[in-house]
């Protein structure tokens, strides 16, 4: 019983996973549900009552009142049938409508992701671009630095070099 109750667990959790695979699922059972009523439907027969009209009897005799534990006539058989079919049938209208809404929700989802990952694509290229700026300038104030290293005060160069980023120049 613990291990049907695991797998159990494991396919609602698959099930939450994809739900468009779920409503095909209901969908495909839906399917079946439909077909069975349908030839259930095409093998009931219709039952014709005959009536004896010659005798005053006949008249009282097809007007009794029905009780509950008496068999249901073919009419009423389909009836529910048909019913069933109506019912089943409006199910699987309102499961389509919610996969054609989980279908336009997905699409809308991996819109957004595209654009998303172009806008992370463009990001990491600006940040490229700002570490290859800041390494050409980092070169250069070290070419200046070497070029007037005997004619200005190394001490200040150091102090300029070692500046903190947080004071802005």
């Amino acid at each position: 019983e613990l291990a049907s109750n695991n797998e159990r667990i494991t396919n609602l959790e698959a099930d939450l996973k994809s739900p468009v695979k779920v409503i095909e699922r209901i969908m495909a059972s839906k399917d079946a549900k439909i077909a069975s009523l349908e030839s259930d439907l095409k093998k009931s027969k219709p039952i014709f009552d005959t009536i004896d009209l010659s005798s005053e009897d006949a008249e009282r005799a097809s007007k009794r009142h029905r009780s509950g534990n008496l068999p249901k006539t073919n009419l009423a058989i389909r009836h529910e049938q048909n019913q069933k079919m109506v019912q089943v049938k409006q199910e699987k209208n309102a499961t389509e409508a919610a996969l054609d809404s989980v279908r336009k929700e997905k699409v809308a989802v991996e819109a957004g992701l595209e654009e998303m990952k172009e806008d992370l694509g463009d990001a990491n290229d600006l940040v490229q671009q700002q570490y290859l700026a800041q390494d050409i300038w980092q070169r250069r104030f070290d070419e200046l630095a070497l070029l007037v290293a005997g004619q200005v005060d190394g001490a200040a160069v150091s102090d300029i070099r070692n500046r903190s980023l947080a004071s802005g120049s």
